[in-house]
């Protein structure tokens, strides 16, 4: 409370101080119109409430709420109300562990194995395993792989217990070379809340408040699991309204769990605007100077935000789940914002990434920030990175957010890759045609893409025409390659058809009287053909559960259903068998020609069985 009633008197004494002209009431006119608008087209639609604070320096320039903060519309909605901010989490932990290094209670540059006292489960090439520190993980550089559509199960004591218990119990996995950013949703920041909490022998929550929230005057926020009935819940759009749908329970609390208002996050952005004190000089200057640039020439990270162009102004920014919530900068007009809904309608989540483009623009016009063409930026690559060399990027490469589980994997390989050829000194991807620029670098309108080469002879494919969260693609094996799971779908769907016709066919001689031959198992060839396809459809909605039914506790996929995925999966091999030993009893029985078809079915079903045991078997978390 103390640090907002500085704020306010800041900003009064700063009112009466300086001149202002009609022109600059009218650009703010303009900022609050263009937000206003932005939020009654979706506030009563596709969002419950919706909040946002802009800060100018030391200025609030506007903090505003509408709608209401629960689903019945009983509670308005207002600048104080707590609402869950996702990822934006990650904004106030980087801060902590950067404030804690800046005093020299916690070492960024010593291994996190030893910072934080949790063993990783390196799954990297030998000459790939660099020793990981907090700087890997502030800017999304540790190479882990990590489930992100089928995160582990949560207990009702997880919450309550030390981050390294869990990160013991569910070791971290450095999977790829940390040579390119592979976007670490949960684990890394779990990593160095561990690190925080081994440093200061406080809870993650005790350790962030004592070094970022309290000293910017962050009062109402927290890491911990609310109990507070005026919170904010998110919601999902019904045809008569609203219906709530509760927050994921994460133990990973520095990733996901902040609660904050709309008054806090300007207590914040100030801090970060303007050099004041509230948090140290060094740290401000990390949070807004760019520490990694990819040789891609796209945005970079800082080791606390995204750095992204909007408009050709150059913007730092971190989204939560999305798209619910935005916190961004605009650092060359030293200008903040932040935005939540309370819904994950697209309509809302697009609503929030309208907000911060109207703060863009309201800079530009004021003559703030200055628009440049775009043009691909110069790499940054800190000492701390692990070195590469360029390389020419072709083959199939996928990308590493869906990872661990079977079903997972089955849609990275299936939906998340991208093949490169050569044409010449051109590059040819989706499409698009892409020239050498520099080497190591192809560009076209679109964006640039870059090929380096690990010390383990692993080609990666940085890819910069997607803006921020952008991945570092990772070559596919043959087996994994799309055109290999196509085939052997397309080859499987042969075989599947071919069943249900012979079983439409025999069916249809039964009911016409008429004698049926003898066949190698029609039954079993049924119930394999049933269960496969039963198999395969719950491997591709059991990950995309979260997704299409809203993030919540009840569709994070359940012990239960991953049980009942290998359950399906081991029935398919059953039944695979069972038709194997039957047809080899029976093959004296029945003509050559059912014998040789019976050969070629199995031939073409075989690869397809394989994938269906490597995506299905998978043990609940």
């Amino acid at each position: 409370m103390r640090r907002s009633v500085q704020l306010s008197l800041v900003a009064a004494l700063t009112l009466l101080s300086t001149p202002v002209t009609a022109d600059a009431r009218s650009e703010s006119d303009s900022l609050h119109d263009r937000i206003e608008h932005i939020a009654h087209e979706v506030v009563g639609g596709s969002t419950a409430g919706m909040a946002v604070s802009v800060v100018d320096g030391s200025r609030i320039e506007l903090l505003r709420a509408w709608g209401h903060a629960d689903d019945d519309g009983e509670r308005p909605l207002g600048p104080d109300s707590r609402l869950p901010v996702a990822s934006v989490s990650k904004v106030v932990t980087s801060l902590t562990a950067l404030t804690l290094h800046e005093e020299g209670t916690l070492d960024l540059d010593a291994p996190i194995e030893r910072s934080s006292g949790v063993r990783l489960r390196d799954e990297r090439a030998t000459v790939d395993r660099t020793p990981l520190t907090g700087r890997h993980l502030l800017t999304h550089h540790g190479g882990l792989a990590e489930s992100t559509l089928m995160p582990p199960s949560v207990d009702d004591g997880d919450l309550d217990r030390p981050l390294s218990d869990w990160l013991e119990r569910h070791p971290p996995v450095p999977g790829h070379p940390a040579i390119g950013m592979h976007y670490s949703p949960l684990v890394g920041y779990a990593l160095l809340g561990a690190a925080i909490e081994n440093a200061t022998g406080t809870d993650f929550d005790h350790a962030a408040r004592r070094a970022v929230l309290d000293p910017v005057g962050a009062d109402s926020a927290t890491f911990e699991e609310s109990t507070d009935p005026d919170d904010a819940v998110i919601v999902a759009a019904t045809d008569g309204g609203f219906e709530a749908t509760p927050w994921p329970r994460v133990p990973e609390t520095p990733s996901a769990s902040l609660r904050w208002s709309a008054r806090d996050s300007a207590a914040l952005l100030s801090a970060l605007t303007v050099r004041d004190g509230a948090l140290p000089e060094r740290v401000v200057e990390e949070a807004r100077t760019t520490s990694v640039r990819p040789h891609h020439g796209g945005g970079g990270h800082t080791q606390v935000f995204f750095e992204d162009h909007r408009r050709g102004v150059r913007v730092l920014e971190h989204p939560g789940a999305n798209g619910v919530a935005w916190l961004a900068i605009v650092p060359e007009a030293d200008v903040g914002v932040f935005v939540a809904v309370t819904s994950h309608e697209t309509a809302a989540m697009e609503a929030t990434d309208a907000v911060v483009d109207a703060v863009v623009d309201w800079t530009i016009d004021a003559g703030r920030a200055q628009p440049a063409p775009a043009a691909p930026a110069p790499a940054i690559i800190p000492g701390w990175l692990p070195s590469s060399r360029p390389a020419i990027p072709t083959g199939t490469f996928q990308e590493r957010l869906f990872t661990g589980h079977g079903p997972e994997k089955a849609l990275r390989s299936l939906l998340g890759q991208v093949r490169v050829t050569a044409d010449g000194h051109d590059l040819l991807m989706k499409g698009r045609r892409l020239s050498p620029e520099g080497e190591g670098r192809w560009c076209d309108q679109a964006g640039c893409v870059a090929g380096r080469i690990s010390d383990s002879g692993i080609t990666v494919l940085e890819r910069g025409d997607r803006g921020m969260l952008e991945q570092t693609l990772t070559p596919a094996s043959t087996w994994d390659d799309q055109r290999t799971i196509v085939a052997a779908l397309a080859a499987w769907g042969l075989v599947v058809l071919t069943i249900a016709i012979r079983a439409v066919w025999r069916l249809v001689r039964g009911i016409r009287g008429r004698a049926q031959g003898h066949s190698l198992a029609p039954g079993i060839a049924v119930s394999w053909a049933a269960s496969t396809t039963a198999t395969l459809v719950a491997v591709v909605m059991v990950p995309l559960g979260p997704l299409l039914w809203g993030s919540s506790s009840a569709a994070t996929p359940h012990a239960a259903a991953l049980w009942s995925l290998t359950a399906l999966a081991t029935t398919t091999v059953a039944l695979a068998l069972a038709w194997v030993i039957t047809s080899v009893r029976r093959w004296r029985t029945v003509s050559t020609r059912h014998v040789v078809a019976a050969g070629m079915c199995a031939a073409l079903a075989l690869p397809m069985q394989i994938y269906l045991v490597d995506w299905g078997v998978t043990l609940p978390g």
